[in-house]
């Protein structure tokens, strides 16, 4: 019997599905086993609001960037080789014109590529596309906050209790409140988040904060089980319910979904972050940027400390209290915790070098 079972999948892990968004043949059974799980998902319109706020400017928007700067890099002229030069003259106007019409073609692709992706944005934007679709039906059973829950969100982050950071609007203490009410007579609960709000990370494991462990212990629960794979989740709470979801991926199939889930795409129109879950654009006002698992800045190391962000070449930022600059108008380095609200960059012109990873 799996009715005390509950299931909670957070906002950032319905966003990576939106990875695949030019693939989403890929995901067809991992979406179908979500419906499937239905009755078992607990899921808030709190966090329905977060995915459609963030699923076009946070992971299909910075997709499709990439994407066409990729074509755009190649590009170019398609110059004579000194090689040729020595050909006879007909077989170089031979070339010549074999050069032009690649020329054609490859701005055909050009132009059928912007086709596309102005076709995926507009589908998007309408929840249109099949990936928006397929979670419809678990966004219709979302359920909004109750009065009480609500200020007990508010109480919540006042204390500075988990979930959420300090410096964040209400969001995870609204849906973990409204969770808590769900969990009454509840006995087993798999919670699945791609973030550290819930908890810490170690050897790409989820560790439950203690006190949310107790506040789950304190309504009923018995069994708790935390992901930050969406595969392996899924594949636990089939396993131990006795479930027989339609298909969740495995094996090879497994692994090359959850590279495409897991890919990360930073906004080049404007401001770039590395170390932290988010990417900001030009003009945004941070309210938060911490928990950096350590980042690789211009081959200097800042581990488990800080978060890195580089701003354009040129460009401004405002009031930038408590951060290390470590080069003109370019690399920041950002002490953990840090509450970046009033710090505004305003460029959004494209960097002038350097990179930066994980």
């Amino acid at each position: 019997m799996t009715s005390d079972s509950v299931l909670f999948v957070d906002a950032n892990i319905y966003l990576q599905l939106y990875n695949a968004i030019d693939n989403t043949e890929k995901v067809k059974d991992t979406l179908a086993s979500l419906k499937q799980f239905k009755e078992y998902i607990f899921i808030t319109k709190q966090i329905v609001n977060e995915i459609q706020r963030n699923k076009v400017k946070s992971i299909v928007l910075p997709k499709i960037d990439k994407d066409r700067k990729a074509l755009l890099s190649t590009d170019e002229d398609i110059k004579i080789p000194d090689s040729l030069r020595v050909i006879k003259k007909a077989e170089l106007s031979e070339w010549k014109r074999s050069a032009e019409e690649l020329k054609k073609e490859r701005n055909k692709i050009k132009d059928k590529q912007e086709e596309i992706h102005k076709k995926i944005l507009l589908e998007v934007s309408k929840s249109e596309d099949k990936i928006s679709k397929g979670l419809q039906p678990l966004f219709d059973i979302a359920v909004s906050a109750k009065a009480e829950e609500l200020s007990k969100a508010k109480e919540r982050k006042t204390i500075g209790n988990p979930p959420g950071k300090q410096s964040d609007t209400l969001g995870d203490q609204i849906n973990f409140e409204q969770l808590l009410s769900y969990c009454m007579n509840k006995k087993k609960i798999w919670i699945i988040s791609a973030d550290n709000d819930y908890g810490s990370s170690y050897e790409g494991a989820l560790y439950l904060d203690p006190l949310l462990n107790d506040e789950l212990k304190g309504v009923g629960i018995e069994e708790i089980y935390c992901f930050k794979d969406l595969i392996k989740g899924l594949t636990d709470f089939n396993k131990k319910t006795g479930r027989k979801a339609v298909k969740i991926p495995h094996g090879k199939e497994a692994k090359e979904v959850n590279e495409i889930l897991n890919r990360q795409f930073t906004n080049t129109s404007g401001v770039y972050g590395f170390g932290g879950n988010f990417t900001p654009s030009s003009g945004t006002m941070f309210s938060s940027i911490s928990n950096a698992p350590g980042v690789v800045v211009g081959g200097l190391t800042y581990p488990n400390t800080s978060t890195a962000i580089v701003t354009p070449g040129g460009s401004s930022a405002n009031n930038l209290t408590g951060v290390t600059q470590l080069s003109p108008n370019s690399w920041y380095i950002v002490p953990n915790g840090l509450d970046m609200n009033n710090n505004i960059f305003t460029s959004s012109a494209a960097p002038t070098g350097g990179d930066g990873k994980k």
